[in-house]
């Protein structure tokens, strides 16, 4: 009995082990489950961007975990490789902080966005048009500025440009939330208020609202800017093609700024949007991937 027992027990183990080598190969098979984190700030075109990351990864055959953090936090975790990319960095103003801090300990893999831009902004109907102007108008004002979270890179460039303007002790910058301000903001609109907020572009509050960025002589806000896909020490190594999608993915405003306004429309529908925007742009993702995983998106 146990003559025949022991063949049949090693054949199974044999063709089990067999069956989970075929199935863990990653040779363009979408079942190969590789894992990937990915770390993002919770804006609106960062949200979108790293959803449409993540859907690639996913039809390659990657477990996806993405991580809405501050952007404080999304550089200490890529610097630690506790994740293992973002495709979140604006630089080279509004991250310059912690970029430079940590910039030894992660891998820019260039501009995945260009043309980007940050600064102070006010309704249309505010008759000043320059940072510069802003002196002695702080009652009109009520002498605040309403600002995104503490710690954000762009809120880092506001209190840095108040005090280079000399704002800082007749504006009081509040720390709030992106939801937060935009709220403010609609507020202040439709009372016909005076209200200052930074803000940046792509954003859909310029779809909304008839906005202006106040110009800046001093670009202490900085000009245009690019948006940068990073990714932490060794991934080229240790995920080659993780490594290569980070490195490959790149679009423009043709692509980005409809998906804005989409998600605008549809809050809360980031994923299924980015599931939409993968499924009807095959040919254009095809370069971001590996060649072996090109036939997924015929």
């Amino acid at each position: 009995m146990k003559g025949i027992f022991i063949p049949v027990f090693v054949s199974f183990v044999l063709i089990f082990v067999a069956c989970s080598k075929d199935d863990s190969s990653d040779n363009g098979n979408p079942k190969s489950l590789k894992s990937v984190k990915i770390a993002y700030v919770n804006w609106i075109g960062e949200t979108i961007a790293t959803n449409i990351v993540r859907v690639v990864f996913e039809r390659i055959g990657y477990n996806v975990e993405i991580l809405p953090v501050t952007t404080s936090i999304m550089y200490q975790y890529l610097a630690s490789g506790r994740v293992d990319g973002m495709v979140s960095a604006w630089v080279p103003t509004a991250d310059k902080f912690y970029y430079e801090k940590f910039k030894d300990k992660f891998v820019d893999l260039g501009a995945n966005y260009e043309g980007t831009l940050q600064g102070f902004v006010v309704p249309s109907y505010v008759t000043i048009s320059s940072i510069s102007e802003l002196k002695g108008r702080g009652f009109e004002f009520k002498n605040k500025m309403i600002g995104i979270d503490a710690g954000a890179g762009t809120q880092l460039s506001v209190e840095e440009t108040l005090n280079r303007y000399g704002l800082s002790e007749e504006y009081e910058l509040i720390s709030s939330s992106e939801s937060v301000m935009l709220a403010s903001l609609e507020s202040a609109i439709n009372k016909q208020e005076w209200i200052l907020v930074p803000l940046w572009q792509p954003h859909w509050a310029f779809v909304k609202y008839d906005i202006k960025f106040l110009d800046d002589p001093l670009l202490s806000m900085g000009g245009p800017e690019s948006i940068h896909s990073l990714v932490k020490l060794g991934l080229q190594e240790s995920d080659p093609d993780a490594y290569y999608l980070f490195d490959n993915f790149y679009w423009g405003d043709d692509l980005l700024l409809p998906l804005i306004e989409k998600n605008y429309k549809e809050p809360g529908q980031e994923y299924k949007n980015a599931v939409e925007f993968v499924d009807s742009h095959k040919d254009y993702i095809k370069n971001w991937v590996p060649d072996k995983y090109k036939n997924l998106f015929d």
